[in-house]
């Protein structure tokens, strides 16, 4: 896999977080997820959330659980604008940080509807790159 902004955040969450659990927003359900007909949007704005997979397959993350599952239903379950208790709410089910995909998160905003936990427009990350916001819930 090339250099790019998921093999960084990767490194990050790796080095900080270890092997807990990562959140990955805005949400990715599989097989209903915003995009899926392998455009190049596709590409661009939802396939790339499974990279963090090919990066650390060991790792544990949230993105493209599959419908009906426990991890499904949470984030599911998270508003559109994640605020303070929605991160707790994270938090209490396990996981240590929220890698936030600030490019999906503006398409689908362009895209226009809702979807869950498409905005964190309060917390501050702790980590930042070109395309990621990490959002530390220990």
């Amino acid at each position: 896999i090339p250099d790019q902004p998921e093999t960084e955040a990767v490194a990050y969450l790796d080095s900080t977080f270890g092997d807990c659990p990562v959140a990955q927003l805005p949400v990715g359900t599989f097989p209903d997820f915003p995009m899926f007909d392998g455009s190049e949007e596709s590409i661009t704005y939802f396939y790339r959330g499974f990279v963090p997979y090919l990066l650390n397959p060991d790792g544990r993350w949230s993105f493209g659980a599959p419908a009906g599952t426990e991890t499904d239903l949470l984030m599911r379950s998270l508003p559109v604008d994640v605020g303070g208790d929605s991160l707790q709410v994270l938090a209490e089910s396990g996981y240590c940080a929220v890698l936030f995909d600030t490019e999906y998160s503006d398409w689908l905003q362009r895209r226009g509807g809702d979807w869950s936990a498409m905005r964190v427009p309060d917390a501050i990350p702790a980590w930042q790159n070109v395309r990621f916001d990490v959002f530390d819930l220990r």
